[in-house]
């Protein structure tokens, strides 16, 4: 009796000595099962053919850290986040803690894989995978432990044990990507939200969480990293740079607001461009677009004196690409992507900036920034740049998308973020949680323009796949409409969106030669010459070809020509107040297709006998000489300018060649959309019927003095309605008095008198003067001309 009770006391503090996991166990950090097996040899150690040992001795807790220090643990992922850069503290005892602590944690991590190697030299062979079919490295990750439930019969699982297993993932490695309602992520989170509905027990305790993941599985080993050593960021001299950042902010964030201006010069001065890579990237970027803006010689290449070179040297050390996208993005790296393609869009190597756009939108998504905020969270700094960022994305994704007539990255039934909060950044921080993000009344909000623009953008959007799209479904077919009446429906929707859109556009923001306050004045340039591009966009899919009649029942030309009219005055108004010309694609693809829609008009005026041959073909030409010079004074600084003045060239010098041509050739018959004959008004795209009869002459267009405004034709009804330029009063923009910051009563009589020629603009014998009233044929060669001129224009 006393023996068996002495076996039996023996087996009892036997056990209560292996409570703890043996040492396999341990290290793997799986359940145990030594303590109830026979031989107190685990299930796991069986399975891996190993010695089930317990030697590791459990360590005990620590004293509980003083408040306000962190454990180590807590530092190094402050010191990783993406979202959060770790600022250094000011204190030097605090910094030489936590070094001491980092140093001690790394000693400690060292000896663990001195440990760690050393049983897996001695580990036995039959556990070891056969060395001629991997490598040290893979068997390292080779041996993975099978649990001891995974033993157990089919029969023996439940639905808690699967929610227990559920619970082992973890998707979302960071807690800062992104996982979509389609994503496997999803439906786990789904599973658990189901598994609570039939609990009704209380049970919340249901997040994913790594108390089970495999590290073999999870873990980012080194060599999946890029190791290449970058070489350090080379800075300009504190007082350049800050005079190229200030010009940055002034010519640029202007109009392109997605960066605080605050935040960006605190992070200077506490050196973080020197600390932080990602920051560092972004400061060069941001210089180097300054540099264009700059006539300090230090901003050039050395060895030349050309302006092309400026910011090149800041430029050319970003390696945009030279990652593996292992991390998720930081805020930083988003607008470094927005400012590097804001730089190399203006020179002549743009082809890159379609890829990193590309890069970008799955950057901005892989963080979730594309997606509203759920519920009912108040905004903070960090989500409004997050928005900012990603509209910023938006929109040089649709202009690229536009110029270069390729589909956009971003779709628009992918996206639903919220637009940015029309409130300044002084006002995101008060003390009084009541005041944040409340803008006051007596200061309209910078981003009120922002807003504005992207909603522009939108409907801009809708152009590009409604009217543009490579593959058009038929949907007219299902309405019982043909294509042409299907046309008509589209682009009227199109024009009342847009007229809509102008009647809403902030009262700081409307077109007003004379404004004072010279942001709003370029922010205003900027929707107003992006608006009139959006018109054009709209009708100029149908524009007649010569001797057809139109193919919708708009004035398609005529609201086109007004609108490139309107286009060139704006920006020419900017030119001439000194503001210099706003270089980014919206304004440079408004002057271009303007540019090009007037010597449409101009050889259609001179190619027909109707209503259109009254267009003034010297003063079109003068405006397209004096939009071309524009583009010439800003060649030296930016190549995307020079290359567009190269382009217009060329289509200038085959106007003058097939005017040469048709000036040898009969007279022509009348053009069946030029008829001469009185007509019943147009109706207008857009315009409801209610409207049309309550319209007044005073509505249209108003002209300009000395001291008052004057507006320009805005909705579609009025750019239709002006069949001839001489409806309107162009020259009245064109000599701005710089020192009164106001325009002439009376036109300026060096731009009426403008010759007919391009010679002086060619600069060569391209131009010959162009005779006026010259009859023209209505043959096929001319047809097949003019077709081939319509092609090639647009």
């Amino acid at each position: 009796m006393s023996d068996s009770h002495e076996d039996g006391t023996h087996i009892a503090s036997k056990q209560r000595r292996l409570r703890n996991a043996c040492d396999e166990c341990r290290k793997r950090k799986i359940k145990c099962d030594s303590a109830i097996r026979i031989g107190n040899i685990c299930s796991s150690c069986i399975a891996l053919n190993v010695a089930c040992i317990h030697t590791v001795v459990k360590k005990k807790r620590g004293p509980r850290l003083p408040p306000g220090q962190q454990s180590i643990r807590d530092t190094v992922d402050a010191i990783l986040s993406t979202r959060n850069p770790f600022k250094i503290p000011k204190d030097e005892i605090e910094v030489k803690r936590i070094l001491v602590d980092l140093a001690n944690h790394i000693e400690l991590l060292e000896e663990e894989i001195s440990h760690l190697r050393r049983e897996i030299s001695s580990a036995s062979p039959a556990a070891m995978p056969s060395a001629s079919h991997t490598d040290s490295s893979i068997a390292i990750t080779s041996v993975a432990p099978l649990d001891s439930d995974s033993f157990r019969s089919r029969d023996s699982y439940s639905v808690d044990d699967l929610v227990k297993d559920f619970r082992s993932f973890e998707f979302d490695d960071s807690g800062a990507r992104f996982f979509g309602t389609s994503s496997s992520s999803s439906l786990v989170k789904t599973a658990f939200d189901i598994r609570k509905g039939y609990a009704g027990d209380g049970d919340t305790d249901l997040s994913i969480n790594v108390g089970r993941r495999r590290p073999e599985f999870w873990t980012i080993f080194p060599w999946q990293k890029h190791f290449s050593k970058l070489p350090p960021l080379e800075f300009p001299p504190d007082d350049l740079m800050h005079d190229l950042i200030r010009l940055y902010f002034h010519h640029i964030n202007d109009v392109l607001p997605f960066l605080q201006l605050s935040t960006f010069l605190q992070s200077i001065t506490e050196d973080l461009h020197h600390q932080d890579r990602r920051f560092g990237n972004l400061v060069l970027a941001v210089c180097a677009v300054g540099s264009r803006f700059s006539d300090d010689p230090r901003v050039l290449e050395d060895h030349t004196t050309s302006k092309h070179s400026a910011g090149w040297k800041w430029i050319r050390q970003i390696q945009p690409l030279n990652q593996t996208f292992v991390d998720p993005p930081s805020l930083y790296e988003i607008h470094m992507f927005l400012v590097y393609t804001t730089f190399m869009g203006g020179t002549s190597t743009p082809e890159i900036c379609w890829i990193l756009i590309c890069v970008g939108v799955r950057l901005v998504q892989d963080v979730g920034a594309h997606r509203k905020n759920q519920g009912n969270a108040k905004p903070t700094a960090e989500t409004e740049m997050w928005k900012r960022a990603f509209w910023y994305m938006f929109t040089i994704d649709i202009f690229a998308s536009t110029f270069l007539g390729r589909p956009m990255c971003l779709s628009h039934d992918d996206y639903d973020a919220d637009l940015p909060v029309e409130c300044d950044e002084e006002f995101w921080e008060y003390k009084d949680s009541e005041l944040l993000f409340r803008q006051p009344l007596v200061k309209p909000p910078r981003m009120s323009y922002w807003v504005c623009f992207i909603k522009l953008l939108n409907i801009l959007g809708k152009v590009l796949r409604r009217i543009y799209a490579v593959d058009q479904p038929d949907v007219w077919s299902a309405m019982g409409m043909t294509k042409l009446q299907w046309s008509e429906k589209l682009v009227a929707e199109l024009d009342s969106s847009l007229n809509q859109w102008t009647d809403e556009i902030p009262e700081h923001l409307k077109w007003d030669p004379n404004r004072e306050n010279k942001e709003h004045f370029a922010q205003s340039v900027m929707i107003y010459a992006t608006y009139y591009l959006v018109q054009i966009l709209v009708h100029r899919s149908f524009l007649p070809r010569p001797g057809e009649n139109s193919v919708l029942s708009f004035p398609s030309l005529t609201i086109c020509a007004n609108a490139a009219r309107s286009c060139l005055h704006v920006i020419e108004v900017q030119h001439r107040r000194n503001a210099g010309l706003l270089i980014f694609p919206s304004n440079l693809m408004a002057l271009f297709n303007s540019v090009v829609i007037l010597l449409v008009n101009t050889w259609r005026g001179r190619f027909s006998n109707g209503p259109s041959a009254s267009v003034d073909a010297s003063s079109e030409l003068a405006l397209i000489h004096r939009s071309i010079d524009i583009l010439r004074q800003y060649e030296n600084r930016w190549q995307a300018a020079g290359r567009f003045v190269d382009i217009l060239k060329q289509v200038i010098s085959l106007h003058h060649d097939l005017s040469r041509k048709l000036s040898k050739k009969r007279p022509r018959e009348v053009d069946p959309e030029d008829n001469g004959t009185k007509q019943s008004p147009r109706r207008m795209a857009g315009d409801k019927p209610v409207a049309v009869d309550r319209q007044h002459d005073s509505e249209l267009v108003t002209f300009p003095t000395s001291d008052t405004k004057f507006t320009i034709p805005l909705h579609s009804r009025e750019l239709g309605s002006l069949s001839a330029q001489d409806s309107y009063d162009w020259t009245r923009w064109v000599n701005f008095d710089e020192s009164s910051g106001s325009l002439p009563v009376s036109p300026p009589n060096e731009f009426l008198s403008t010759p007919l020629d391009t010679a002086t603009f060619l600069q060569g014998n391209e131009g010959e003067a162009l005779s006026q009233g010259i009859p023209f044929t209505h043959d096929s060669s001319d047809r097949e001309d003019w077709t081939s001129y319509m092609k090639l224009c647009l």
